[in-house]
């Protein structure tokens, strides 16, 4: 069920802006220049019921790449759980246009819509975008509070 809940959480896509937030990069050799979320004017970033959040993240390329996957975790009281995506391809409606080259200034971009059945509840999120030998081209974590 907590799933179910969370993974229509991260579904849609829209270019939009945001607010820069604090966040703990996972290790990796890519370059998150930023990260913003809207809205998120403090933290934990707060997603009301009824109200689409927008997650940004602009980074330098490590790897070249043909095609990227989006991957989506979310980490409640110390398990983490892989979170399906409707649309997991990193290089469809995401801002990003595949092939990459390694060293390019990109910007991936989400919506996030937060529907009304969804249960209040506060975690973590792990976003991690790699190529298609695997690498990752970014990876980070922040806390999110659904309310």
């Amino acid at each position: 069920m907590f799933l179910v809940v969370v993974s229509l959480i991260f579904s849609g896509m829209c270019a939009c802006a945001g607010e820069p937030i604090m966040f703990t990069s996972c290790n990796v050799p890519g370059t998150i220049a930023s990260v913003d979320v809207y809205p998120c004017p403090s933290q934990p970033c707060i997603f009301r019921h009824g109200i689409n959040g927008t997650v940004k993240v602009t980074f330098k390329t490590v790897f070249p790449a043909l095609s990227l996957k989006t991957e989506l975790y979310a980490i409640l009281a110390g398990v983490s759980a892989s979170l399906p995506l409707p649309n997991p391809d990193g290089c469809k409606d995401s801002g990003i246009t595949c092939p990459i080259k390694a060293g390019s200034l990109v910007t991936y971009h989400t919506t996030v819509p937060v529907l009304k059945q969804y249960p209040s509840l506060r975690l973590v999120v792990k976003w991690v975008l790699r190529d298609e030998n695997n690498n990752m081209q970014f990876c980070f974590q922040f806390p999110i509070e659904i309310k």
